[in-house]
């Protein structure tokens, strides 16, 4: 998939929706998503990346703080949640407590959503890790079968 594929779905995703974004980093995609939701907290455990973000004209409707998504606490429930290029650090072993931990942040029947790198058979973002968890017959989730691009 690439990025002008990836952004388009991000924004159909996230349109009109109050997004938390988790691993933000320099916020790459909460600028995409930004472009079409209602708003966005994005959050990232780097103070620094935080930083560089911030320094983004992103507009108004794009909030950021720092902060570790495995000790996040917001005050109200999301309609979407998004982590970008975070799917593949996550123990195999902590999939299923990792989507029950963020689906508690998002308000019943709404958006997660994760995108990451090209899948690599036998490594940490081997395809068999997604879907091997046990939990994932409650989440709807589509893999978008792509060959590697060289456009972006």
């Amino acid at each position: 998939m690439g990025l002008l594929t990836a952004s388009t779905l991000l924004q159909e995703l996230f349109a009109g929706k109050n997004v938390l974004e988790i691993a933000c980093g320099t916020s790459y995609w909460t600028e995409v998503m930004g472009r079409m939701a209602a708003s966005v907290l994005a959050t990232d455990v780097n103070e620094r990346v935080i930083a560089l973000a911030k320094t983004r004209p992103l507009g108004n409707q794009v909030r950021f703080a720092v902060a570790d998504m495995y000790r996040l606490a917001p005050e109200q429930p999301f309609d979407g949640l998004f982590g970008g290029f975070i799917w593949s650090h996550i123990p195999r072993q902590d999939l299923d407590s990792f989507l029950l931990w963020l689906k508690r942040f998002v308000r019943s029947q709404r958006t997660i959503g994760f995108i990451d790198s090209h899948p690599v058979e036998g490594t940490s973002q081997d395809p068999e890790r997604i879907a091997l968890t046990s939990t994932a017959k409650p989440f709807s989730s589509k893999r978008w079968k792509t060959e590697p691009s060289t456009k972006c």
